[in-house]
């Protein structure tokens, strides 16, 4: 291998890995790939505001849910969401859910998507939209 090959693969190695988790093997530490959901706290827009409602699965790269939802009511500590059947059509019936705040965010440069923490439990939903 060249060495401009060496300082490239130096430089990228790093980039692949992220210190979430570790492997211990013969005093080698092995840090394990794994992607954070970061972003930004959620926000509380009016009650009637339709939402883009994203969650991936545990690999973070495949959708689990993408419905639009529209929001129903606040409490202190969970929203309650409702999916909207004027834009996901194939629903035969209304589906109403409670999310928490905590497991809500939304990413920096997109207006009116919120992203649910790969690992929240949506009941009622899950059977719906489970890929």
């Amino acid at each position: 291998m060249g060495e401009y090959a060496e300082m490239a693969m130096e430089r990228d190695w790093e980039s692949q890995f992220h210190t979430d988790e570790y492997d211990y093997l013969d005093n080698v530490v092995i840090r394990s790939k794994k992607k954070e959901e970061s972003g930004l706290p959620f926000k509380e827009w009016e009650v009637g505001t339709n939402l883009l409602m994203r969650q991936f699965l545990s690999d973070l790269d495949t959708l689990k849910l993408n419905a639009v939802c529209i929001i129903v009511k606040y409490t202190d500590k969970a929203v309650l969401f409702k999916i909207d059947r004027d834009f996901e059509q194939d629903l035969s019936k209304d589906v109403t859910f409670w999310l928490p705040k905590s497991v809500l965010y939304r990413k920096e440069n997109e207006i009116k998507v919120v992203y649910v923490k790969h690992w929240a439990t949506i009941k009622g939903v899950e059977e719906l939209f489970l890929v």
